[in-house]
């Protein structure tokens, strides 16, 4: 005799019944929830064919002892009919959605008692049996020690074993290996044989539920991958996020901290960035801010880091780079833009950018170093764009200048 297994929601409580298909005002989400509702209903009904069908080889089983005169008929019509009531109980509890009222809508504990009731029973009625009826418990406990908790299956433990005690003091003496002449042994084999097919049959049945959640759990890292990727890329341009650049930033600052290895930031503004899109149109200005990241990025190197700081602000975080070299790097960065090519989205089209770079001073906070940064880009913008200015220390040295991009320093 076996027992449902709960459907995927198992460990979900549930307030009352689905809402019915096609409800008025269902949202996508809710949507969602029936349809798993619904097929975790059907699951259910499944589970329970899956037991009747048990039911019916266990009551071949005590039939084949009636057969060879082991017990008298009764026993297997009376377990076929107790079982098979059982099961339609069940089953009707499922149709009517009754079992979604329970704290578990798989009623599992409930069915566990329902089988260690009748199997305990018709152990006491049939202890001549007592093969049978025993071997059918373990297979209904192999079924708890997959699906129950670990309270549940010491709360199961001890109503079996109390259960047992009483029924062994009962008739205790009177339990059998029924096999006293061949026609019991022949029978014995087959009942033997039957047991083993549920076994056999319950170990596949496990072996899909593994390949199963093997596979959903697949799914669910591939999903989380794709959640972390959206949430650390700007999906139009393919840069970092704000927030994943604010990340790196502040590791960035924990790292120079420790070390005392400098390291520099950039904010960059596309120059008439609200020109582009009003005459040329949106898709014109969403390739531009896509070229030109392709563009900063095909200029820094591997370490340095592109993010999306908000509409067509850019910063760049250089690791590692002392404030002499960042005039030089910002040269080919602005040189790159230039030599990019736009006349392809737009006759005469020209995009330019101004840049503002701040070197990190230890310390100070990542909202200062990039206030810097803007402070610098705003000098920028003022003197005519087209152009990187930069704030450094006192003393940094600033004799790199970008042909493109006039550099100008502030201590």
């Amino acid at each position: 005799m076996s027992v449902l297994r709960p459907p995927s929601d198992a460990l979900a409580p549930h307030a009352g019944p689905a809402p019915q298909a096609g409800a008025a005002g269902d949202t996508p989400e809710a949507s969602s929830r029936r349809k798993r509702g619904a097929q975790d209903q059907r699951n259910r009904l499944k589970m329970i064919g899956v037991s009747t069908v048990n039911y019916f080889a266990g009551s071949f089983g005590l039939a084949l002892y009636a057969w060879a005169g082991s017990v008298g008929w009764h026993i297997p019509a009376w377990f076929f009919a107790v079982n098979t009531l059982g099961g339609l109980v069940f089953a009707l509890l499922v149709v009517s959605g009754l079992n979604l009222r329970l704290r578990d809508p798989n009623m599992f504990m409930w069915q566990m008692l329902f089988a260690g009731v009748v199997l305990f029973g018709f152990l006491t009625a049939a202890p001549q049996l007592g093969f049978a009826f025993l071997s059918a418990m373990l297979v209904t406990g192999l079924f708890g020690l997959v699906q129950f908790t670990v309270v549940q299956f010491r709360v199961a433990l001890a109503v079996a074993a109390a259960g047992a005690a009483i029924v062994f003091y009962w008739v205790g003496d009177q339990l059998r290996l029924p096999a006293s002449n061949p026609t019991e042994v022949a029978v014995l084999w087959v009942y033997f044989v039957l047991v083993l097919a549920r076994f056999t049959v319950l170990a596949s049945h496990l072996n899909t539920l593994r390949r199963k959640l093997r596979e959903k759990n697949e799914l669910l890292q591939q999903s989380l991958q794709r959640i972390q990727e959206l949430a650390d890329r700007d999906e139009l341009t393919g840069a970092l996020s704000r927030r994943r650049l604010m990340q790196l930033i502040e590791a960035e600052i924990s790292r120079s901290d420790r070390s005392g290895e400098p390291f520099c930031v950039v904010l960059l503004d596309l120059d008439h960035f609200k020109q582009i899109n009003d005459t040329h149109g949106h898709l014109t200005g969403d390739e531009v801010l896509r070229r030109f990241c392709a563009a900063v990025k095909g200029t820094l190197r591997l370490t340095d880091q592109l993010g999306r700081y908000g509409g067509e602000e850019f910063v760049v975080l250089l690791p590692a780079l002392p404030a002499a070299h960042a005039p030089g790097l910002m040269a080919r960065l602005m040189q790159g833009i230039a030599e990019r090519g736009w006349n392809d989205l737009a006759p005469g089209l020209d995009v330019t950018a101004s840049g503002g770079i701040a070197a990190y001073r230890r310390g100070e906070s990542v909202q200062s170093l990039l206030n810097r940064a803007d402070e610098a880009l705003y000098r920028a913008k003022r003197l005519g764009r087209n152009r990187v200015e930069y704030t450094f220390d006192a003393g940094a040295d600033t004799a790199a200048h970008a042909p493109l991009a006039p550099l100008s320093a502030a201590g």
